[in-house]
C-alpha cells in the first residue's frame, strides 16, 4: 500500500469538489431543459406552436450551456448529443439558419443530421414575436411562476434580435 503526502490528498479532494460541483451543475440544467422541453411539447400538440417556440428557444440555450458543460468534463460525446439536441430545439422553434452549424458540428456522429440540414438550408428562422398577446401571457406566467427571470427573458430577447 502506498503513502500519499498532504497535498496528494488535498489535490484528490478538490479534484473530486471539482467534478461533484460540475456534476451538479450538469443535473441542475438538464432538469430545466427537460422541463422547457415538455411545456413546448404539451404547447405545440394542443396547437399552439407560437407559444412553444420561444420555449424551444430555451431549450435550445440550456442545451448548449450543457454541451461546454460535458466539454470541460472531458465527456466529448455528451457535448455531441447536446448539441444535436439544441439543434433539433432550434428547428421546432422555427431557427433553421441557428440550428445549421450545430448540425454540421455533428454530422458525422448522428446520420439524422444530414436530413435535418437539408430541411434547415431552405427556411430562414422565424422572428420572434415578443409583440404577440399569447407569447406576453405566456412570459408573465413564466416569470410570475419564477421559471425564467426578467434578465434572462431581456437576455433571450437581446439574443434573438442581434442574430
Amino acid at each position: 500500500m502506498g503513502t500519499y503526502s498532504l497535498e496528494d490528498i488535498t489535490v484528490k479532494h478538490d479534484s473530486w469538489r471539482e467534478s461533484d460541483r460540475l456534476q451538479a451543475m450538469i443535473d441542475r440544467r438538464k432538469t430545466v431543459k427537460s422541463a422547457f422541453i415538455l411545456e413546448a411539447r404539451s404547447l405545440k400538440e394542443a396547437g399552439l406552436d407560437n407559444l412553444a417556440h420561444p420555449l424551444y428557444r430555451i431549450a435550445a440555450r440550456e442545451e448548449l450551456a450543457l454541451a461546454e458543460l460535458f466539454r470541460t468534463a472531458g465527456r466529448p460525446a455528451d457535448a455531441a448529443i447536446s448539441l444535436f439536441s439544441a439543434a433539433s430545439c432550434l428547428t421546432e422553434a422555427e431557427q433553421y439558419q441557428k440550428a445549421l452549424p450545430l448540425l454540421e458540428e455533428v454530422r458525422q456522429r448522428f446520420p439524422d443530421a444530414a436530413a435535418l440540414i437539408a430541411e434547415c438550408a431552405d427556411h430562414p428562422n422565424r422572428p420572434l414575436s415578443e409583440n404577440d398577446p399569447q407569447v406576453q401571457a405566456l412570459v408573465a406566467l413564466l416569470l410570475k411562476k419564477k421559471v425564467i427571470s426578467p434578465d434572462e427573458w431581456t437576455e433571450a430577447l437581446q439574443t434573438a434580435s442581434s442574430e
